[in-house]
C-alpha cells in the first residue's frame, strides 16, 4: 500500500480537504496510528465466505515507526538540553551581555525550551502555527496548532509578513453546542455529529465564527440548494487580544516546496512509502513466528488424513502438529507436508521456517538502512563503505540526519524561536503580557542571532570520553571506581549528543552509577564490591 492509498483510507469528515488528509496521515504515521482505520487486524486470514484478505488491507502488527526515530534524533540535536541555541543580543556593533542574559531569563521564565520541542514535533509533517495568548494570571500561553488547521494571510504576494492567521478545525456536536447553544437542535443540523469551527487572529482582535455542519463545510463557497445563499462562515464574536497592531501569531513551514505552498517538505517525505513497507514486512515476521508455534491447516480439496504417519516414515525437521479441521475432527501430520488423503487431496499445514523469519528480518534491516541513506546520507554497514576511509570519514558516515538538522535550524530557530521571543517582548511592552523579567536591558532596536551548539564530529580524547562514559553509565559493572564517573560524562550532554530519548532511559548526571541487577555495589569506604558479587555487562 502506498502512502496516498493509506491517506485516502482514513475515516475523516466529508469536509476534510486533500491537504488535511495528507497532513493527518503524516501525523498518524509519527504517532504510530496510521493503520488504525484499516478494516482487518493483521491476524485475520479470511472473512466470512472464506475469501482471503489481501495483506495490504490489514493493520500491521508491528509499527517500526522510523518517522518517530528521525524526529526525536533531529530534535535532540536542535533543542535538546545543552544543544539548545544561545540567543546573542547585539546593540549597534557590539554584543550586550546584559541583554543576552535578559533574553536567556525570558526563555527560562516562559519555558520556551519545552515549547520549541512541542512546536518541532508538531511541525515536522510540513507546517505549524503558534498563537501567543494571555493566561488568566497575565503570563503568555503559546497555543500550538497543527498546520492542517492553519491558513496564513500575508501583507502581499511578495511579503512574508503575517497579517492574520485563519484557524479552522473539526469539532464534535457537544463542543459546537457549547460555542453556540441550540445549533444541534436546528432542523437542518439534527443528526450532525461533526462541525467545523473557525477563528481569525488579526492585528487587533481574534474573530470567532459560527460553527458550520460538516455537510455545508464540504461545499464551502458554493450556493446552498435549500436557501439559495452562498455557503460561508458567519461572524459570531470578537475578542481584543491586547497586542494593538501586532498579529500575535507565527506560521512556519519546513523548507522545500514552492514559495506559496502552505506546507514545506515533511521531514521523512522521501521515505514515507519505505516506512509502510517496513511495517508490513515486520508484520509478516510476526506472522511467521505465529505459524512456527501453531501452523495453520490449509485445505483446498479432498479428504483429511486423521491417522498417524505411515510406518517407517520419518517426520521432516519441521516437526509434527495437530490441527482441528473445518468439520471439527482432529488431524495430525508433519509440517510442510501434504496431510490430505487420496490422489486428489490438497491439504497441508502452512509454516514459515526460522530461516524464513531470519531472511525477513534481514530484509527489514536493509530497508531501514537504505531509508536512512536516502534521508540523511548514513552508510553504517561495512559493505556500504567503499574503499579505505579515515577514522574521521567513517565517523562522519555514521552521523545520519546531520543535513536535516542543519536544514531545520532556519525555520524553527530563526522562524519560531526568535519569532516567539520578539512577540513575547512586544506583548510585555504593550502591557498584554506580564513576565517577571527585566526587559529594560533589552533595547528595542536590538538584533538577535542564534549561536548553535558545536556540531563537529567528535574526535580524539573527546570521543573516547563519550564512549567510556556511555559504557559506564549503562551499567558496565563494578570494575570501575565510581570516582571515574563524572557528571560531565554521563550527564545531560551525553544524552543530547547521542540522541537518547524515550523509550530509552534518561542518563542522570550525578556521581552514582546505576548498578545492574545482580551485580555488586561499591562501598563508600574501601571501594570493595559487596552484595551480589560479580559484574554484569549490559
Amino acid at each position: 500500500m502506498a502512502f496516498r492509498e493509506l491517506a485516502e483510507s482514513l475515516k475523516l469528515p466529508d469536509g476534510a480537504s486533500d491537504r488535511f488528509r495528507r497532513l493527518e496521515a503524516l501525523e498518524r504515521m509519527l504517532r504510530g496510528e496510521v493503520y488504525e482505520d484499516l478494516k482487518y487486524g493483521w491476524e485475520q486470514e479470511k472473512v466470512p465466505g472464506k475469501n482471503y484478505v489481501p495483506l495490504r488491507e490489514r493493520r500491521p502488527s508491528t509499527d517500526f515507526n522510523l518517522p518517530y526515530e528521525i524526529t526525536q534524533d533531529t530534535l535532540a540535536e536542535l533543542f535538546g538540553d545543552e544543544q539548545f541555541p544561545v540567543v546573542q543580543v547585539s546593540s549597534g556593533d557590539e554584543q550586550s551581555e546584559d541583554a543576552t542574559k535578559a533574553v536567556s531569563d525570558l526563555i527560562d521564565a516562559c519555558d520556551l525550551e519545552t515549547i520549541m520541542a512541542e512546536v518541532y514535533e508538531t511541525g515536522v509533517v510540513g507546517s505549524v502555527g503558534v498563537v501567543v495568548q494571555r493566561s488568566d494570571d497575565g503570563t503568555p500561553y503559546y497555543d500550538i496548532l497543527p498546520g492542517k488547521w492553519c491558513e496564513p494571510v500575508y501583507r502581499s504576494k511578495v511579503s512574508n509578513e503575517l497579517t492574520a492567521l485563519v484557524v479552522t478545525l473539526p469539532i464534535d456536536k457537544d463542543t459546537a453546542e457549547e460555542l453556540l447553544p441550540g445549533i444541534s437542535n436546528q432542523d437542518d443540523n439534527k443528526g450532525t455529529e461533526t462541525y467545523w469551527y473557525r477563528y481569525l487572529v488579526g492585528p487587533v482582535q481574534i474573530v470567532e465564527y459560527k460553527p458550520l455542519p460538516d455537510r455545508l463545510f464540504a461545499n464551502l463557497g458554493e450556493v446552498d440548494g435549500k436557501t439559495g445563499r452562498k455557503i460561508e462562515f458567519e461572524q459570531m464574536a470578537t475578542h481584543d487580544h491586547g497586542f494593538r497592531g501586532v498579529t500575535p501569531a507565527i506560521y512556519v513551514k519546513n523548507l522545500g516546496g514552492k514559495q506559496r505552498d502552505l506546507d514545506g517538505t515533511c521531514l521523512w517525505w522521501p521515505i514515507r512509502n519505505l516506512c509502510i513497507e517496513i511495517d508490513y514486512t515486520l508484520s509478516q515476521v510476526g506472522r511467521g513466528l505465529k505459524y512456527c508455534a501453531d501452523p495453520m491447516l490449509f485445505v483446498r480439496r479432498g479428504e483429511l488424513d486423521g491417522g498417524e504417519l505411515p510406518a517407517g516414515y520419518e517426520a521432516p525437521a519441521g516437526g509434527m502438529a495437530t490441527q482441528q479441521a473445518d468439520g471439527g475432527e482432529m488431524v495430525r501430520g508433519a509440517t510442510q507436508v501434504l496431510v490430505g488423503k487420496g490422489p486428489y487431496a490438497d491439504a497441508k499445514l502452512l509454516e514459515i521456517s526460522a530461516g524464513g523469519i531470519k531472511e525477513e528480518r534481514e530484509y527489514v534491516r536493509d530497508l531501514r538502512e537504505y531509508a536512512l541513506e536516502v534521508l540523511g546520507g548514513m552508510k553504517a554497514r561495512a559493505e556500504h563503505l567503499k574503499g579505505a576511509a579515515s577514522g574521521t570519514a567513517i565517523d562522519k558516515g555514521l552521523k545520519p540526519l546531520r543535513r536535516l538538522v542543519r536544514r531545520q535550524r532556519r525555520p524553527y530557530g530563526d522562524g519560531v524561536l526568535l519569532g516567539l521571543i520578539d512577540l513575547t517582548l512586544q506583548g510585555i511592552r504593550l502591557g498584554a503580557l506580564d513576565v517577571d523579567v527585566d526587559i529594560e536591558k533589552i533595547p528595542g532596536s536590538a538584533r538577535y542571532e542564534l549561536e548553535w551548539a558545536n556540531d563537529d564530529v567528535l574526535q580524539g580524547s573527546e570521543l573516547l570520553a563519550h564512549v567510556t562514559g556511555l559504557q559506564m553509565a549503562t551499567g558496565g559493572g563494578t570494575a570501575y571506581p565510581k570516582e571515574l564517573i563524572k557528571p560531565e560524562i554521563i550527564g545531560a550532554k551525553l544524552s543530547a549528543d547521542l540522541g537518547f530519548h524515550e523509550p530509552f532511559p534518561t542518563i542522570q548526571g550525578d556521581l552514582e552509577a546505576t548498578v545492574p541487577k545482580g551485580a555488586g555495589r561499591i562501598t563508600e569506604d574501601d571501594n570493595e564490591p559487596v552484595g551480589g558479587g560479580g559484574s554484569s555487562q549490559s
